[in-house]
């Protein structure tokens, strides 16, 4: 758990930086961490794969929408 944890470090690096300029999808992105963290805490491997699958796919969706909206 605390080598997941520090591999955090570049997610909570682009809170610091981006927190409160235009970033607005913490709220989302916070569930989505949580529904992984959840399914690796008890045990569910094949649930933290799909979670942390949509999670990635969901990050990008939002990428690509703000990118086109600048």
């Amino acid at each position: 758990m605390a080598a997941t944890v520090a591999r955090l470090g570049a997610h909570l690096h682009r809170f610091r930086l981006f927190g409160g300029a235009g970033v607005t999808d913490a709220p989302l992105t916070v569930q989505e961490h949580e529904a992984v963290f959840a399914a690796i805490e008890q045990g569910a491997s094949d649930r933290a794969r799909k979670a942390m699958k949509r999670h990635l796919q969901g990050v990008l969706d939002r990428a690509m929408r703000e990118q086109q909206r600048s």
